[in-house]
């Protein structure tokens, strides 16, 4: 199986809720700085209890990103894997329930879906109204994914709110047959960011 890369770690979005939070505490810097400044901060300090003392300081991102190992035992996560009858829309909602980060979404197309089976993720506002593009991300042009034999997985910083709507929608152009996609939704209860130590 083939993994299809999204954006560079570099180029994560962050939310437009999360993107507020962040411009209080660091003013003058654009959101995604302050996401990098923050993040740097509080995982360089959550990983000092595996470290030696005066172990050299964790780099601003990439690094830094990798160092969310730390926090996967609070991690939880949303699968949805639907069957997706042929020539056939679904769509599945999930209610975050506390105040998380959604820190990544990873999708796996089968071998057979041959692009037949469109997919899309998105966050919705308070009563399902707006929407937050994830996958595509908002940086990419296309309307929808579709792969073959093939795995993609996209980081991302969103902060979702409790009681926010988590959307997956499926496009099955398959006439013949049904297709199951799953997607894994990686969420990061918040607090655990604003604590050195991860809780």
């Amino acid at each position: 199986m083939q993994r299809a890369m999204a954006d560079p770690i570099m180029d994560i979005p962050v939310g437009k809720t999360l993107a507020q939070r962040l411009l209080r505490v660091y003013p003058g810097m654009t959101p995604e700085a302050a996401m990098r400044l923050h993040l740097n901060r509080t995982l360089t300090d959550g990983a000092r209890p595996a470290a030696q003392a005066g172990a050299k300081q964790q780099q601003i991102l990439p690094e830094a990103m990798e160092q969310l190992e730390f926090y996967r035992k609070f991690a939880k996560t949303l699968v949805c894997d639907r069957n997706i009858p042929k020539a056939t829309q679904v769509t599945q909602h999930h209610t975050v329930g506390v105040l998380s980060m959604l820190t990544s979404i990873t999708a796996t197309f089968p071998a057979g879906t041959k692009g037949l089976v469109h997919l899309k993720v998105h966050l919705l506002g308070e009563a399902g109204t707006g929407e937050t593009r994830i996958l595509p991300t908002e940086y990419d042009d296309r309307e929808a994914i579709a792969l073959d034999d093939a795995q993609i997985r996209v980081e991302t910083l969103y902060l979702v709110e409790p009681g926010q709507l988590y959307e997956v929608t499926w496009s099955n152009y398959d006439g013949v047959y049904a297709h199951v996609v799953p997607v894994v939704a990686t969420l990061i209860p918040y607090s655990v960011f604003l604590s050195p130590r991860g809780g």
